[in-house]
């Protein structure tokens, strides 16, 4: 079953705080949809959305698509639209929606394991306050990330001791008392296609 995680969270005009009726949704959502232990990657799909629900505004709003994992430690763009209008769309009469998506290939670490999540962030194209009105967002700039989720552990056919300092790329031992260490006579890599012995 592929990975995935989903958010979404209101987002109310500025004079409708806490309103069951007029209200914006904003979503972010990502599915791993394949990997490659051979490159140590995973390709995985993204989308984000702002939808209105009985409520519109007549202002330009801009939008950006994000992927996010602990190997870059950074927000890599995915997508982006600039200048939306919902007023355009039909106004709050038609619930107007926009919607993002892009797909992303993201590196895993070393030891073949990588977290992130999606983020998706939305903006008045001036954001100040002389450009807001009782219907604009409030506030006027903010984003929704989905949960930080674990993709599929690759493979990488490296060995790794942990130490007391860390891990560390090299001899495998075992543990053979308490205090005592063994080198090991024979390692083995669990594979896609079974377990291998490492050479």
């Amino acid at each position: 079953m592929a990975i995935s995680a989903t958010n979404s969270t209101r987002i109310y005009p500025r004079d409708y705080s806490g309103s069951s009726s007029y209200y914006y949704t904003i979503t972010a959502s990502f599915t791993e949809t394949s990997y490659s232990e051979a490159n140590n990657t995973s390709t995985i799909s993204l989308s984000g959305s702002f939808a209105c629900h009985n409520a519109s505004f007549d202002k330009y709003i801009n939008f950006r698509l994000y992927w996010h994992d602990d190997k870059t430690n950074t927000d890599n763009l995915v997508a982006s639209y600039d200048k939306w209008d919902p007023y355009d769309e039909g106004g709050a009469a038609a619930n107007p929606s926009k919607s993002l998506s892009g797909t992303y290939t993201a590196t895993h670490k070393d030891d073949g394991s990588l977290n992130g999540y999606a983020k998706f962030y939305y903006t008045l194209n001036d954001p100040s306050s002389s450009n807001q009105n009782s219907w604009t967002p409030n506030p006027p700039y903010g984003s929704v990330s989905t949960s930080t989720t674990p993709l599929t552990p690759l493979a990488t056919g490296k060995i790794y001791l942990k130490l007391s300092d860390g891990w560390k790329n090299g001899q495998t031992y075992v543990k053979t008392g308490k205090n005592t260490w063994s080198k090991a006579k024979a390692v083995y890599i669990k594979t896609s296609d079974g377990w291998k012995q490492a050479k």
